[in-house]
C-alpha cells in the first residue's frame, strides 16, 4: 500500500495538522486519500474550536468517518496504552493492521498519523509501540518536529 507515516518528536508538534494537510493538498490534485491514526485519546477535553485528530482526519480526506480513521478513541488525555488498560480495551497489532486495511478501503494513498513520538506505547502486553506499527506498515516517514533542542532554529 502507498502513502506516508506522519510522526512528530512529541505531542502538539503539529503531526495532525501536517498529516491533514498532505491529504488535503493530495485530495485537491484529484487524489483518493485515507487517513488512518491508530489510537486517539483526550476525548474528554477537546480543545475549543478545534476538532479532534480523527475528526480533522476524516474531513479532510472527504469520505471517511472518524471512526474508520481511528479505531481505538479514549476519553482521558493519556497514554494509548493507559487509556486502553483502563477501559479494559485491548490493543494488538493484528486489530491495528486489520483497521488500516479498512480504513484504506480503495483508496489510492494513505496517511497515517502516529500518537505522539515514534517510542509511545500502544499497549504493554504484548509489548506494542509505534514505531512497531510504523515498521508494520512499511511506509515512508515525515517528522513533525518544533524548533528547540536538537533541532536548527534561529
Amino acid at each position: 500500500m502507498a502513502g506516508l507515516f506522519v510522526t512528530g518528536t512529541g505531542t502538539g508538534v503539529g503531526k495532525s495538522v501536517v498529516a491533514a494537510a498532505i491529504v488535503s493538498a493530495l485530495t485537491a490534485r484529484g487524489r483518493k486519500v485515507a487517513a488512518f491514526k491508530p489510537a486517539v485519546s483526550g476525548l474528554d477535553e477537546p480543545t475549543p474550536g478545534w476538532p479532534m485528530d480523527h475528526e480533522l482526519l476524516a474531513g479532510a480526506t472527504g469520505w471517511q468517518t472518524p471512526e474508520q480513521v481511528s479505531p481505538f478513541t479514549f476519553g482521558p488525555a493519556v497514554s494509548p496504552h493507559f487509556a486502553a488498560s483502563s477501559s479494559g480495551t485491548v490493543i494488538t497489532l493484528d486489530a491495528l493492521l486489520v483497521a488500516y486495511e479498512a480504513a484504506a478501503g480503495d483508496a489510492e494513498l494513505t496517511v497515517c498519523e502516529g500518537v505522539g513520538g515514534l517510542m509511545v506505547p500502544l499497549a504493554d502486553e504484548p509489548p506494542l509501540s509505534v514505531l512497531d506499527f510504523a515498521k508494520a506498515v512499511a511506509l515512508p516517514v515525515v517528522v513533525a518536529t518544533h524548533p528547540g533542542l536538537g533541532t536548527i532554529s534561529d
